[in-house]
């Protein structure tokens, strides 16, 4: 009941930053139409069921459910909804397809519904599901042999972009990846790369997440933000329910760090981290996701949060701020990077590297910056909020030295850091569930893994907080450590 109830204030009420001038009043009684779904959706206490081929019934379910939401938050009713399977629609140009579908598969499209493309899009990244005479067009250069000449088949097509694919089905493990573009093929045809894989039910439910979390939403015709929008879905920089999880997250990782430490630490009054009058100093864009997270968050009883990384200090927080100050003239919807966490050691931008490749941020501030030293530590990622895949809420962890020689460290999709990295640990790489390579980790994943590092005994905590410099994050680049800093893939 709570996250339905959160889910229809999301709707109601988007973000402060974000809110649109459109009234939102309708979707109060119609969303009341739209059955529950949360019996269906993949938890860690509801985990894929063990069934032979795919769980059509659960996936059907999640479908019809992401399909409907759609359809009613764009201001339209549900009695107008056509309830017609993707099947019904191809009975009569789709009979070579259904002899070339697994069984269970072909079962989840009699039971999916798919109404006409023009109506709505299924999701911000699918349009919809394919056509049955493009099910293989994408994947003829792939073909391994006629025993598995039609495995793979793009089963949603993707929302139009530059060699846009779609969701993408497995027909031999019954997992599903989401490839943006036909360039995304080579580093998932791999058997190795089983992490790239999730059964459908579990990207479909992530899905659902992302509604709720109001990451991505449907609105009715009218409402805009700054970037693309695929009707009726838009695509938010960040959420207010953002900020409130990675709140509760950092306080999980305070209480974590607190409850250890020595008895003689004396306490400290409870006061925020940063006020406002410092974030106006510092030049935090008002509003944003950091300075939504820095105003609300208290100031620990400890100076170190992580090994080497400290918590922010008022009398240093606005002059350790180096990106604020600087706007992109080309870009009026640019946040610059917030240090969040800072360490005592210091990088330098790679200003010989035109690609970008070695550059945390966006180029504006390496053209800006140079050679000048920054702090290393957390900070949030450059965004522009015209683009359409980004994430104020995530974080980039700039390490004061490279990392990756032994090829042990790794994002999350399996790759090796294998270049001198030091600005990639922890990160996506490529994305099972959909979106671009380049969207940041989300801050409040780091969270939780450094306080599992704290409840699990990894790290150890002393009278300043957690013991250890940041030197010591080159364990993530040995055989023993490197999981210990490895984040599963997610959105």
């Amino acid at each position: 009941m709570f996250f339905v109830l959160r889910f229809l204030l999301t709707l109601l009420y988007p973000p402060l930053s974000f809110r649109p001038n459109v009234p939102h009043e309708p979707l109060k009684y119609k969303m009341d139409e739209l059955q529950g779904i949360d019996d269906w959706l993949v938890t860690p206490e509801n985990p894929p069921r063990e069934i032979e081929g795919l769980d059509y019934e659960r996936c059907a379910n999640l479908h019809n459910y992401i399909l409907q939401y759609a359809w009613i938050a764009s201001s339209r009713h549900i009695s107008d909804f056509v309830r017609q399977s993707w099947y019904e629609r191809h009975r009569d140009d789709g009979e070579e397809a259904f002899d070339r579908l697994e069984p269970t598969l072909l079962q989840f499209l009699k039971s999916a519904f798919d109404p006409p493309q023009y109506e709505v899009s299924f999701f911000y990244w699918a349009n919809g599901l394919n056509y049955p005479n493009n099910l293989w067009t994408n994947w003829q250069a792939y073909r391994q042999g006629e025993e598995d000449e039609y495995r793979f088949l793009t089963l949603y097509r993707a929302n139009e972009m530059s060699h846009s694919d779609g969701l993408v089905y497995d027909q031999t493990r019954h997992k599903v990846s989401m490839f943006m573009s036909i360039d995304d093929h080579s580093p998932r045809e791999n058997e190795d790369s089983d992490s790239l894989w999730v059964p459908l039910e579990t990207l479909l439910s992530n899905w659902i997440q992302m509604i709720r979390l109001g990451k991505i939403t449907a609105v009715p015709e009218g409402v805009k933000l700054e970037n693309e929008r695929h009707f009726p879905w838009i695509y938010h920089s960040y959420s207010s329910t953002q900020v409130e999880d990675t709140l509760v997250a950092f306080n999980r990782l305070v209480d974590a760090i607190e409850s250890r430490l020595p008895a003689t630490t004396k306490p400290v009054r409870h006061t925020a981290i940063t006020p406002d009058k410092v974030l106006d100093m510092a030049g935090v864009k008002n509003p944003s996701f950091a300075r939504s997270f820095l105003r609300s968050i208290r100031r620990p009883h400890f100076k170190f949060i992580a090994r080497g990384i400290l918590v922010p200090s008022l009398e240093t927080f606005a002059q350790h701020q180096h990106f604020t100050s600087i706007s992109d003239p080309e870009d009026p919807h640019t946040v610059p990077p917030v240090l969040l966490f800072p360490s005592e050691k210091t990088f330098k931008f790679d200003s010989n590297d035109q690609s970008g490749q070695r550059n945390p941020f966006l180029g504006v501030y390496v053209d800006t910056l140079g050679s000048a030293s920054i702090p290393a530590g957390i900070y949030t990622n450059a965004i522009s909020r015209g683009a359409a895949d980004t994430a104020e809420e995530g974080f980039r962890f700039i390490l004061p030295y490279g990392i990756g020689k032994n090829e042990f460290v790794r994002t999350s999709d399996g790759g090796r850091l294998n270049d001198e990295n030091f600005k990639d640990l922890y990160q996506h790489g490529a994305k099972a569930l959909g979106g671009d390579w380049t969207r940041a980790q989300r801050l409040v994943r780091l969270l939780d893994n450094w306080t599992r590092m704290i409840n699990d005994g990894k790290w150890e905590v002393g009278e300043d907080g957690v013991l250890g410099g940041i030197e010591k994050f080159r364990d993530a680049d040995t055989a023993e450590n490197w999981r210990d800093y490895w984040l599963e893939p997610d959105w």
